[in-house]
């Protein structure tokens, strides 16, 4: 089965970052990030105690055809933190296809 995620960001503001996203064609979910999170977790620190996926990816609405708890929302996080990792820089949309 094939998966296709697509994402964009709608909105910044300081390090809050609001995602869309969905399957490809049908974006109609929306998560949040905090930029400052994501280098939090490049450096393993976060005030010695351990985070969570949902603590950094903070789904604020689930795509219409998420099968599973956040898991195109987790996808799309997932390509987004490979390129900053990669550039250091966030992407603004993208895909994700399998």
């Amino acid at each position: 089965m094939a998966i296709c995620v697509e994402f964009e960001r709608v909105s910044l503001c300081g390090s809050l970052a609001l995602y869309q996203y969905g399957n490809c064609g049908k974006m109609d979910g929306i998560f949040e990030l905090d930029y400052n999170d994501i280098e939090l977790m490049l450096q393993g620190s976060f005030e010695g105690s351990s985070i969570s996926m949902d603590q950094i990816v903070r789904v604020k609405k689930l795509a219409s055809d998420e099968r599973e708890h956040q898991f195109l929302a987790l996808k799309a996080f997932t390509k987004i933190w490979r390129h900053y990792k990669e550039t250091g820089e966030f992407l603004d949309q993208g895909g994700y296809y399998a």
